[in-house]
């Protein structure tokens, strides 16, 4: 649409039939609620263009583009907040005062600050403004129609069971984008607009899908975004979230660690030290975290570690001695230990 490829009305059709769609699916009366992975994924996808194409939308055509804002606030009304502790990656994130928002929330509350703000959005590039003369007088086309698969029938017996088995089977064909692991302070990324957060980890979640099985390639690409600010932090916390994400990982873990590697080489002045800044965030709260998260974290850094001549200020960990020998920390560092000697040779281990 930037290109005038597309029509703005045309998009607009789509935007206002997918959010058609997820209206009536949470409607307690005409729809099925326990769709709502569904409904929530069409509004996600309308949401996801607009920082790509908010600006041409508000400026082409700004009455359309305004309706499809409030049509998304009255769907947000009517959701049911999702939430699913079994998921977290520590124990203690649900049993706060506060309930944490959820991704669509999260991306709805961006969006408004950025609609605020004239859709200004640094972390995106915009190529096509050099050729605007070139493409204004190009022809435009319009979206074919399209229409929204029907939704299953609620059981004629609606029971929790029934009821929960649809919902499961939403979620598993219609999964949340990513689920963030805050491991760093907000001063780390303080530099960064709301919305640039959301664009970076779109970047990176991509080059993960499309590069799994090149890592180097990956690596390549993760650490050259085309973004005017560093954002080291940003892509460990993102990476770390794929790899202990619950119930698995998209991928296996050993293509986390051999990407997380290739960025330490490729970012040697900075990355390392952001990676051992998220060990020791995960570290201090190891007895909150999930029991198969500590699994693989513990996999993985002894598995990193063995390709970096074993260098760690293990000094600084030397006080889990005097901890009880079921204490968390003082287990994940046995366990660190005991892979090490496995992932180690004689000469190194008298060293």
């Amino acid at each position: 649409m930037c290109s005038k490829v597309l029509q703005p009305t045309s998009l607009v059709v789509v935007f206002e039939t997918l959010l058609s769609s997820a209206a009536i699916t949470v409607d307690e009366e005409k729809g099925n609620p326990s769709w709502q992975a569904r409904a929530d994924f069409y509004v996600i996808c309308i949401l996801s263009c607009l920082p790509w194409g908010g600006a041409e939308l508000a400026e082409q055509v700004p009455e359309e583009i305004e309706r499809v804002l409030v049509g998304i606030q009255a769907y947000l009304s009517i959701r049911r907040h999702t939430s699913d502790s079994g998921l977290s990656f520590f124990e203690d994130e649900e049993s706060g005062g506060d309930v944490e928002k959820d991704f669509l929330e999260d991306l709805w509350e961006r969006i408004q600050v950025l609609s605020s703000n004239g859709w200004k959005v640094e972390s995106v590039p915009r190529p096509h403004l050099s050729f605007e003369a070139q493409l204004v007088a190009g022809k435009s086309h319009e979206f074919g129609p399209i229409s929204c698969p029907e939704q299953p029938e609620l059981p004629s017996t609606i029971s929790a069971v029934a009821y929960g088995k649809q919902k499961h089977d939403a979620e598993l064909k219609y999964p949340q984008r990513m689920r963030r692991l805050n491991i760093f302070p907000a001063s780390k990324t303080e530099d960064l607009q709301p919305i640039d957060r959301f664009v970076v980890e779109e970047y990176l979640l991509d080059v993960l899908l499309f590069f799994n099985g090149c890592r180097k390639e990956c690596a390549a690409f993760m650490v050259g975004l085309p973004v005017p600010f560093r954002y080291e932090y940003l892509m460990a916390e993102t990476i770390f979230s794929q790899l202990l994400l619950l119930p698995q990982p998209p991928f296996k873990p050993i293509y986390y660690t051999l990407v997380i590697m290739d960025l330490c080489k490729a970012l040697p002045g900075a990355f390392p030290a952001v990676v051992a800044g998220a060990v020791r965030a995960l570290f201090d709260k190891i007895a909150d975290l999930d029991m198969e998260c500590r699994t693989r974290l513990i996999l993985w850094f002894s598995h990193h570690l063995s390709n970096f001549q074993f260098i760690w200020p293990w000094e600084e960990w030397a006080y889990v001695l005097d901890l009880p020998k079921w204490a968390p920390q003082r287990v994940f560092v046995q366990e660190v230990l005991e892979r090490e000697v496995r992932l180690s040779y004689w000469d190194k281990i008298k060293q």
